[in-house]
């Protein structure tokens, strides 16, 4: 029976020590583990705001390009309104003229009337 005991005796402590030895072991595991996953996070975390600020970049940049475009668009307005102003003034200038050149002389039979008026029957 002190075999037995002493045997017993070894095999707990042989056993405490290999589920002590597999405790550790496990722990270990998850410990890397987590601190695997912990890295990821934080190369995640600044993959994110590398992006976040290249898309912040990227859409100021947007912005000014639009504020370029949008003060060259209100040019080009401005300048097609004075294009159809001066082709309005142009118009009535020409028609002023033409009416001018017609009636140089308002009296019947004139000879001086430029081009002369020839009498229309009706």
């Amino acid at each position: 029976m002190n075999l037995d005991k002493i045997l017993g005796i070894l095999a707990a402590v042989f056993g405490g020590g290999w589920l002590t030895q597999i405790i550790y072991l496990r722990y270990e595991r998850r410990k890397k583990e987590a601190e695997a996953k912990s890295a990821a996070i934080d190369v995640d975390e600044k993959e994110d705001k590398v992006r976040d600020a290249k898309l912040l970049n990227a859409y100021n940049q947007i912005v000014e390009l639009q504020k370029v475009v949008d003060s060259e668009r209100e040019k080009w307005l401005q300048m097609a309104s004075k294009i159809s102003e001066i082709k309005l003034e142009l118009m009535h200038e020409k028609e002023a003229r033409m009416i001018a050149d017609r009636d140089k002389c308002t009296r019947e039979g004139c000879l001086k009337r430029q081009p002369p008026r020839q009498n229309e029957s009706t």
